[in-house]
């Protein structure tokens, strides 16, 4: 007579947190919007308005206007790369990990390097925009922190980008082999 090793309440409780490891973050393509949107904003300001930008970092005082110019539009091709890149890689990479990893990374060292060339003269004066500066940030390092934990459960490549955000799983819809595949 075999002696069984777990209990069927075990076998439920690991069957459960296997299942629960494997899904997807709650509105994980609306985390993924929101971070491409406001990275896309930020980059239409810093590419098209300059001058704006510039007086609202209080930067408008600074002697050397000509190499913020060449700072700001330099930064304004990379967030453009930065979202080519960035929608290439979530809609075909196979390793979405590793693609969010370095982003979380850039993102976070990205923050910390602003503080002292853009931010200095807004920490010492520290108004509505920065609040709002900061909480954009947060949110792009909480968004794409909750969807890198979960990763795993997200469809495979290739995933689609347009679809409603809204639905907490727009692949719900597809049977399991389907989603396996990668099919929309």
């Amino acid at each position: 007579m075999a002696r069984e090793v777990l209990s069927n309440e075990e076998l439920a409780a690991l069957n459960a947190a296997a299942s629960q490891q494997a899904r997807p973050a709650a509105f994980w393509l609306l985390k993924i919007h929101i971070c491409f949107l406001l990275t896309a904003g930020v980059g239409i300001c810093t590419a098209f308005y300059p001058d704006f930008v510039i007086r609202w970092l209080l930067l408008d005082t600074e002697a050397d206007q000509a190499s913020l110019y060449a700072l700001l539009q330099t930064r304004s091709l990379a967030i453009a790369t930065v979202l080519l890149v960035g929608y290439f890689s979530y809609r075909y990479a196979e390793n979405l990990k590793l693609v969010l990893s370095v982003f979380l990374s850039v993102v976070i060292m990205d923050t910390i390097l602003d503080i002292p060339m853009f931010y200095s003269q807004k920490v010492f004066a520290p108004d509505l925009g920065f609040e709002l500066l900061i909480l954009t940030r947060v949110v792009l390092i909480y968004s794409l922190t909750s969807v890198l934990l979960r990763v795993d459960g997200l469809p495979a490549a290739p995933r689609r980008f347009f679809t409603n955000p809204f639905h907490r799983d727009p692949y719900a819809t597809l049977s399991e082999p389907q989603v396996r595949q990668g099919n929309p």
